[in-house]
């Protein structure tokens, strides 16, 4: 099972991707931008590294406050979070 990773809970920022008991692939920026300035680029850069087809993840694992839920680009916060 392919399990995507998005941390925005506090300061630092990460994207992982792991298959089974092996990580894949894993971006962490500790740097003076915004969650929604870092967490798709560095999705991106993982998946160009890992050769990685999006359609192929099982599930994502989000772990994040409010606050940072709410300053992903729209259509990655929850259904009723449209902002």
């Amino acid at each position: 099972m392919k399990i995507l990773a998005l941390d925005s809970s506090g300061l630092v920022a990460s994207v992982a991707l792991v298959e089974d008991d092996n990580m894949l692939g894993e971006y962490t920026v500790n740097y003076k931008k915004t969650h929604s300035q870092t967490l798709l680029p560095m999705l991106d850069e993982v998946a160009k590294m890992i050769d990685l087809d999006l359609n192929s993840i099982d599930a994502i694992a989000v772990a994040a406050d409010f606050v940072s839920v709410l300053q992903l680009p729209k259509g990655w916060g929850w259904p009723w979070i449209n902002h």
